[in-house]
């Protein structure tokens, strides 16, 4: 299947001759693999360049702009940064894995969180979770944070301008969010897990659980009590332009559309 660049300008697919396989780039043949991965290859958001997770023998490698790279036990699918210069994936080597950020490789983890890594909004930073002696932290620009027995998988989550960053994380059997390197109270669960942040970034709001209640916390204040939220599209909670917080509430089976008005100037 032909998979086309952001702009639509460019398009590229995998191709089989015999045993072996490449990709095809604008009618170019790459070279010869003994696979390409599922879901590459991919482009960058400015659609001038492409990579892809290639096999060959027992190995994984990820070829970026015609120009393979390290071979390694496993690799994940390579993702962009938004300005299309900078590029990152997960690789595994036995029982240790790394991130590899624009070539450089990070240091052997336990593990590291599913969905990441990934880079801000503006491409500028690179954040992603990772377990080692049987912690987990959040590393920012290569800076570990504290640690925890918990990251949420898909939890991390960067403000629309970069600057900011949240993520959902557990300790002592409690969940918070950590916003800004600030842990909020600690709660019996966080609802959907991923926190918001407003279109301008200085907002972030999150749902959380305490005992049969459930509220939303909006700028580190809980509002009112409910039953439930509720998050399914197209109901799911939502910053407004003018960053007030809309969503959707159960008490007492009935349904609330709640607004949390964003603070004046």
């Amino acid at each position: 299947m032909p998979i086309f660049s952001p702009d639509g300008k460019h398009v590229a697919y995998r191709a089989g001759n015999g045993l072996k396989m490449f990709v095809v780039v604008d009618g170019q043949a790459g070279s010869e693999y003994d696979g390409i991965g599922q879901d590459t290859p991919v482009f960058s958001p400015d659609g001038k360049r492409v990579a892809y997770v290639a096999k060959k023998g027992p190995k994984q490698l990820v070829v970026v702009d015609g120009q393979p790279g390290p071979e390694y036990d496993g690799t994940s699918a390579p993702v962009f940064g938004q300005d299309g210069k900078r590029i990152a994936y997960n690789a595994k080597n036995g029982p240790k894995s790394f991130v590899v950020a624009d070539g450089v490789v990070s240091p052997g983890y336990d593990a590291i969180s599913e969905g990441m890594p990934i880079f801000s909004p503006n491409g500028k930073r690179l954040a992603y979770g990772a377990k080692k002696d049987q912690k987990w932290f959040i590393s920012i620009d290569g800076q570990a944070s504290p640690e925890y027995d918990a990251i949420l998988d898909r939890s991390l989550v960067f403000s629309p301008d970069g600057e900011r960053v949240a993520y959902s994380a557990k300790k002592d059997q409690k969940w918070f969010v950590v916003a800004t390197g600030q842990p909020s109270p600690p709660f019996d669960g966080i609802f959907n897990g991923t926190p918001l942040f407003s279109p301008s970034g200085k907002r972030v709001a999150y749902g959380a659980v305490k005992g049969k209640s459930a509220f939303m916390v909006v700028d580190g204040e809980p509002g009112p009590e409910f039953d439930g939220l509720v998050a399914f599209p197209p109901a799911k909670l939502a910053f407004d332009g003018d960053g007030t917080l809309v969503y959707l509430a159960m008490k007492d089976r009935n349904l609330y559309r709640v607004s949390h008005l964003a603070p004046q100037p």
